[in-house]
């Protein structure tokens, strides 16, 4: 048992970013317009409203706008992911996601 936090785990460091993005879930074929809060290459915190029935474990693929990402995204890509953590305040959504797939994520200019 490691005595590490999940923080000093982490092994991609996260991006703080504010850019457009799109969520597209496969129960209901559906896509949802999310603002990605910030990035690493194995997940992001993003913020979606609440008309999705989204769950905790959740299968989506996500979109990060590269034009709104401020270097950090340089290419258009759907991204596998998993709804690993959610919270509800109002008529928001705060999600964190893991990729299925990691990849190295720029830094910010």
């Amino acid at each position: 048992m490691s005595d590490q936090s999940p923080i000093e785990r982490r092994h991609n460091p996260r991006i703080n970013v504010e850019c457009s993005a799109k969520v597209f879930n496969p129960l209901n074929r559906r896509y949802r317009s999310a603002r990605v809060r910030n990035l690493s290459g194995s997940g992001a915190l993003i913020e979606v409203a609440t008309g999705d029935l989204l769950t905790r474990g959740d299968r989506i693929e996500l979109y990060v706008d590269p034009t709104s990402s401020a270097g950090v995204v340089d290419h258009d890509e759907m991204r596998p992911a998993v709804l690993i953590h959610m919270h509800r305040a109002g008529d928001r959504i705060t999600a964190g996601v893991h990729f299925e797939t990691v990849r190295a994520v720029a830094q910010a200019a």
